[in-house]
Order: C-alpha cells, then sequence, then structure tokens
C-alpha cells in the first residue's frame, strides 16, 4: 500500500466501507504508522459508496481492454481516457440515483 500512496502523492485519501473486518486495531495501527489519512465513513451505510460507483464506471471499460495497464502510470492513463469518456449525462444519473436511496 505504502507504494501505492507514494505514486499517487499528498492528495492521497484511503476509503474503505467501514466493515468491522476492514477497522481492526492492526489496521488502524497500519495505517497510521504509514500517515495514510482515511476518509470517514459510515460502517454498514446503504450502497451509497461513491468508490463502488466509479470502480464500476471504469473499472469495466479498463477490464475489457485487449491489454491491461501493468504500471501505475499507465493504469493512471487509462482511467484518465476512461473518464473523459463518461458522460455528464451518466454521472448526473449516478448522483441522482445515490440521492434517491437516501429518500
Amino acid at each position: 500500500m505504502h507504494l501505492f500512496t507514494r505514486a499517487m502523492g499528498p492528495q492521497f485519501l484511503f476509503m474503505d466501507d467501514n466493515a468491522p473486518p476492514h477497522r481492526t486495531v492492526t489496521v488502524e495501527e497500519l495505517l497510521e504508522s504509514e500517515d495514510i489519512k482515511h476518509m470517514d465513513w459510515s460502517a454498514r451505510s446503504l450502497d451509497l459508496n461513491p468508490v463502488k460507483h466509479v470502480r464500476n464506471l471504469l473499472g469495466r471499460p479498463v477490464a475489457a481492454r485487449n491489454l491491461s495497464p501493468v504500471t501505475i502510470p499507465k493504469l493512471r492513463l487509462v482511467l484518465q481516457e476512461e473518464r473523459a469518456a463518461v458522460s455528464q449525462q451518466l454521472t448526473n444519473n449516478h448522483i441522482s440515483n445515490m440521492h434517491a436511496q437516501m429518500i
């Protein structure tokens, strides 16, 4: 994880779903020892985790490519390309759907 956080730079913010296995003392100590900041998130909340939505939006097209990126810089470039291909309307639909789940 340390190599990944260094590659991402100072803006890196770790996010998990706050499930009990991800919040053990060992995990907390590791995150703290590596000075990894993590986003506060409600445990067992509705599927409002934006990371899961983005992973689906970007992950499927990346996985469908003939050649998978094998380095972090190549992965970053591929993800940027796929993000550019996501329409604003699709993004708006995801935002609206997340709001609808809350009410």
